[in-house]
Order: C-alpha cells, then sequence, then structure tokens
C-alpha cells in the first residue's frame, strides 16, 4: 500500500494515511485491547490529566474516555473496581 501512495490521489493518500496510522496506534478505537484501556485508566487515576486531554491524546471521543474510567463501558466496566 504504501509503494503505491505517490500514485494515488490526495484524497486516497490521505485515507491510506488514516488506515496506517490506526493499524499503528489501536485499530481506532475498534480494536482496543485489555492492556491499552487499564493504561487509559491508570493515567487518569493519576490525576494529571482530564478527559478531554485523554481523548485528544488517544484519538477518542470524550464520550468513550468516559465510560471507560468511569467502569460504565459495556466491553470494559469490569476493569474499574
Amino acid at each position: 500500500m504504501q509503494e503505491l501512495r505517490p500514485l494515488m490521489g490526495q484524497r486516497r493518500q490521505r485515507q491510506i494515511d488514516e488506515a496506517i496510522e490506526c493499524f499503528n496506534e489501536h485499530a481506532c478505537g475498534r480494536g482496543l485491547t485489555e492492556k491499552y484501556v487499564l493504561q487509559i485508566i491508570e493515567e487518569y487515576r493519576q490525576g494529571n490529566i482530564s478527559q478531554v486531554a485523554l481523548a485528544e491524546k488517544h484519538s477518542m471521543r470524550r464520550e468513550t474516555i468516559n465510560k471507560i474510567v468511569n467502569g460504565k463501558s459495556k466491553r470494559w466496566g469490569y476493569l474499574v473496581e
């Protein structure tokens, strides 16, 4: 995909860049791992970062961060004590 990128139009190049970025990070929210979610929870519990800042840092919606750190996420709620 990266070899073909220069031959593509700008819109397709941007889509390729976004796909690569999502793959390298955390599957853009769809493939969050337990380890990654625990990292988010720990960052928030340390008290040095707001939910808004966490959302920006991890390229997620604030509402998603809120559900994760407050144990209201359907998938990850069991991780919050």
